[in-house]
């Protein structure tokens, strides 16, 4: 025999089977939540700056290749120079010769990269040997010869400059940027516990 339907019956029923959540539960739940965050947080910051880095060796990276495709495709003399230390750069050809500096600042201008705010904590260095075993002081400058492969070194006063490192505040990465004899940039990563067969290690 049914049992006759009644709302009052089913109300008492669903009400017998749903409870609330505690306040004890609710804090244990915060705190480990908490727990999680404060564990995961250091290494969300390690990996920001990583890639913060990272993203600047490609943008150099792109800033070289950029003014050594200009060399080739103008045949002339193209510049690439850094402007600061948080990534800033510019692309220039030259007005004559080695010139490049005439009487308007944006005269013969490619390009120029701003860094954003976020690059206040990289850090640049300037041209070095391909070893970044010695560095000159106020080395900013690269320049590219009609064939592609460094040029005006004598003219500028510089010894042949081979490579730039870029690292940043909290980073455990840093990257590298080599050059060729033919003017050619490599990225690669520095880390001499790298395998020597590793193609992401520096030559």
């Amino acid at each position: 025999m049914l049992r006759p339907y009644s709302p009052a019956a089913m109300d008492a029923a669903s009400t017998h089977h749903m409870r609330g959540i505690t306040l004890v539960e609710l804090l244990t739940v915060v705190s480990i939540l908490g727990i999680l965050l404060a564990i995961a947080m250091p290494n969300m910051s390690i990996w920001m700056a990583n890639q913060r880095v990272r993203t600047e060796a490609q943008t150099l990276l792109a800033g070289l290749q950029l003014a050594r495709s200009e060399a080739i495709l103008n045949n002339t003399r193209v510049l690439f120079r850094l402007e600061g230390t948080a990534g800033g750069w510019l692309v220039r050809r030259a007005t004559t010769g080695c010139n490049f500096d005439p009487p308007d600042p944006d005269d013969r201008l490619v390009q120029r990269h701003v860094p954003s705010g976020a690059s206040s904590a990289l850090t640049i260095s300037p041209f070095s040997d391909a070893g970044a075993q010695t560095a000159a002081a106020g080395a900013t400058d690269f320049v590219f010869g009609p064939g592609g492969m460094q040029a005006c070194v004598g003219t500028l006063g510089l010894t042949p400059f081979r490579a730039l490192g870029v690292a940043a505040t909290g980073a455990t990465d840093l990257r590298r940027i080599v050059t060729s004899s033919a003017g050619r940039a490599l990225l690669c990563d520095p880390d001499v516990r790298l395998s020597s067969t590793d193609p992401r290690r520096c030559p």
